[in-house]
């Protein structure tokens, strides 16, 4: 099954933005009266006269006027490499993100974005080396200058691939503070196997552990594990939780949690609902974004199959409270009942959770489950004035609190000129209200989407008042890179 913002980036493709100096800026009035700023993404300067945006991947705020935005370009030549675009001082800066000394740039995956503070930022992901094997990079900045080098494996982590040509990904990154980071993925080790690594940066330098598997995990030849991992949360030094996805010795696809407690780690199975198919063969099962609070308290969002339709993809909510984790189907609005859907983000505030997604209606609506002590409740996502009836479209892909109870959701829906629109959705005073998220001055209509590529990286911010959302819009020349800004 395709996840819905997977199927608009496949349909959207490779799309081109304009160079810093053609990005343009346009704004428009949220039903509170806030304004949302639209602008274009600009790209390094070896783009060329008519750069070509791969993807755009992340986005981390950790001051309100102080922002950086990672993804793909492609760059002179077949080359695909990475950037990062820095907001200050109210302005957009693109710079090519550096990748170790032994990269051929052939196939580079940026997977996670983490910033800590302003001008202190990690970027982790996948590349390409010159002897064709896939490797896991970590790139940092410091004092105004991004550093890269390959991921540290531990000691049994092959040199040479034994399956294929991959030897590790670094899939998702966290940091707690500038001197504290966690980084989460997977290598083979010298016998071929799958294996999980967590590099943990301290006192300026990465040290990498094996993480374990849970028990049922792939072992035999020719039947890999495949561990991956959407998000990873830490809220102090030796605690932290990852979440993804293994597959076992059936070969079905399995919920994964991996737990670091007092400085150890261990994986389990992901619990699911009652209603969750369990015979051999027929379980798939995955985690999309992970939130944990400052208590470590943690809410879980993905998507699962049932017994009873094990073609269907339905959402879960996972909740970690006192050491341990229940699971529930989320809730959809009355007149949803039984339909498929997807959950996408989950945040939460203190006393309020947020997850949004996507149901497989005939309406094409969008999913708002909300969470307060311990009950949730789902309803259909609001849409603008200008949306397409009967089939909506809404894919909500990102949530972020932005203080109090105030959520901030973003994503797509279908407007009724035929065309894909952005759209912010924000809860105010326990009532959701939707507007269409603007445009810069260059658009054409056709695709739009706030979200992230590929389901890792964070696709909305909201931080000290001021919340920060990427996507793509669509001008005569092809798709650009988009970044709203705005005030809850």
């Amino acid at each position: 099954m395709m996840h819905p913002i997977l199927a608009v980036i496949a349909m959207l493709g490779s799309f081109a933005p304009p160079t810093a100096k053609e990005s343009t800026t346009t704004q428009a009035a949220t039903a509170s009266g806030s304004v949302i700023t639209a602008t274009a993404l600009p790209l390094p300067p070896d783009a060329g006269p008519q750069p070509t945006l791969v993807s755009v991947n992340a986005v981390a705020c950790p001051a309100s006027d102080w922002c950086a935005v990672v993804g793909l370009y492609n760059g002179p030549g077949t080359s695909v490499p990475p950037f990062v675009d820095r907001f200050a001082h109210g302005k957009w800066t693109p710079s090519r993100l550096p990748l170790p000394a032994d990269a051929s740039e052939a196939l580079v995956r940026v997977n996670d974005l983490s910033c800590p503070a302003m001008g202190r930022c990690v970027v982790v992901g996948t590349y390409t080396d010159t002897g064709n094997d896939e490797v896991g990079f970590v790139d940092s900045l410091a004092k105004g200058q991004w550093a890269s080098q390959e991921a540290p494996l531990p000691e049994d982590g092959a040199s040479k691939p034994v399956v294929g040509n991959a030897l590790a990904s670094i899939d998702v990154v966290t940091c707690l503070a500038v001197s504290s980071c966690t980084a989460v993925g997977s290598y083979f080790d010298v016998a071929g196997q799958d294996r999980v690594v967590a590099d943990v940066l301290s006192d300026g330098s990465w040290t990498p552990t094996e993480v374990p598997l849970p028990a049922d995990a792939a072992s035999a030849a020719g039947h890999p594990a495949e561990p991956s991992f959407s998000s990873v949360n830490c809220w102090r030094s030796g605690s932290c939780v990852a979440a993804g996805s293994y597959a076992d010795n059936a070969g079905d696809e399995l919920g994964l949690v991996e737990t670091l407690s007092k400085g150890v780690w261990g994986g389990q199975e992901a619990p699911l609902p009652p209603d969750a198919a369990t015979a051999p063969g027929s379980q798939t099962a995955s985690f999309a974004s992970l939130y944990c609070s400052t208590t470590g308290t943690c809410t879980a969002v993905g998507d699962y199959v049932t017994a009873r339709d094990p073609t269907v993809a339905h959402a879960f909510i996972d909740v970690r409270t006192h050491h341990a984790w229940s699971s529930l189907a989320a809730p959809l609005a009355s007149s949803d009942g039984g339909a498929g859907a997807l959950l996408d983000g989950v945040t939460c505030s203190i006393h309020l959770c947020g997850a949004v997604g996507s149901v497989a209606d005939r309406d094409g609506n969008g999913l708002l489950d909300m969470g307060a002590s311990g009950v949730w409740t789902g309803r259909n996502s609001p849409v603008p004035p200008d949306t397409f009836f009967p089939f909506q479209g809404v894919v909500l892909t990102a949530v972020a609190a932005s203080g109090g109870n105030v959520m901030e959701a973003v994503g797509s829906y279908n407007t009724d000129r035929h065309q894909s629109g952005a759209l912010v959705d924000t809860l105010s005073g326990g009532t959701w209200s939707a507007v269409a998220g603007p445009l810069p001055a260059d658009a054409a209509g056709g695709n739009v989407a706030l979200g992230a590529a590929g389901s890792r990286g964070t696709a909305v911010v909201c931080e000290a008042g001021t919340c920060t959302a990427i996507g793509s819009y669509q001008n005569s020349a092809g798709m650009q890179g988009l970044v709203e800004r705005w005030k809850p």
